[in-house]
Parts: C-alpha cells; sequence; structure tokens
C-alpha cells in the first residue's frame, strides 16, 4: 500500500462467504491479529490520503461541477482528476455538468481541500 499510495480504500475485516471454498477452512487467524492489521491498514490510507490531498492544495484544476453537495447545504461539489472530490462555492452549483478552472485549498474533515471558482463555464449545464 504504501508503495502504490492509493487515493482512498474501502477496508474491511475479512470474514467467509457463504457457498465459498473458504467458508469451510478453518480459520487460523485470530480476531485480534484481524483487528489490529485492519486497524494499521486503516491509519496507512489515512495517512497516504491526507499527503496525497495536501499536495493539491494550492494547485489549479479543472473541475465537473456536479451540484449542491449532500452533506454541505452551503456548498457545491465536483469533481477533479481521478475521481477526486472537492466543494467549493454553492452559488456554483447551478453549473451542473460544466467545467471550470478551480483553486484548491486547504478543507478539513472528509474533504480536506476545498476550491474556488477561478474561471468562466464551459460545456453545456445538466438539469435533469
Amino acid at each position: 500500500m504504501a508503495q502504490v499510495r492509493f487515493d482512498a480504500a474501502f477496508t474491511f475485516a475479512y470474514s467467509p462467504r457463504k457457498g465459498t471454498p473458504a467458508a469451510s477452512m478453518e480459520d487460523a487467524i485470530p480476531q485480534e491479529v484481524k483487528q489490529r492489521r485492519l486497524s494499521e491498514l486503516i491509519e496507512q490510507q489515512k495517512n497516504d490520503s491526507q499527503k496525497i490531498y495536501q499536495a493539491l492544495v494550492g494547485t489549479e484544476q479543472q473541475v465537473l461541477v456536479e451540484g449542491h453537495s449532500k452533506k454541505d447545504i452551503h456548498q457545491a461539489t465536483g469533481k477533479i482528476d481521478r475521481g477526486r472530490t472537492v466543494n467549493f462555492n454553492q452559488g456554483q452549483a447551478g453549473n451542473a455538468g460544466r467545467f471550470c478552472e478551480g483553486q484548491n485549498y486547504p478543507g478539513k474533515g472528509k474533504y480536506p481541500v476545498r476550491g474556488t471558482v477561478l474561471g468562466g463555464f464551459h460545456g453545456k449545464a445538466f438539469h435533469p
């Protein structure tokens, strides 16, 4: 994981699935060991994600506006390269489906990068 440096990882403790060969095998790994390994994996990913997002601070990125943020009514949300989420000024939510240039600045919480729109929008807005 340290070598690849994923942006994010959805991790969970292993459990055998019914109907698979593993379901009938003896579980040789104690639960405490599984939990410790999972905790270490989560901590490694948390550190990697923080470094990756912090490297974006101060950079200019093209943003695909998606619409209103589901978690913060005062923010719009969009995607930058590699599907990374960035939240920014809510007044831009009406530009869903359009691209704009934005600059990243430090955020907090789940989305450690926020953005501000630098230039005009291009592309056709999407309104369902």
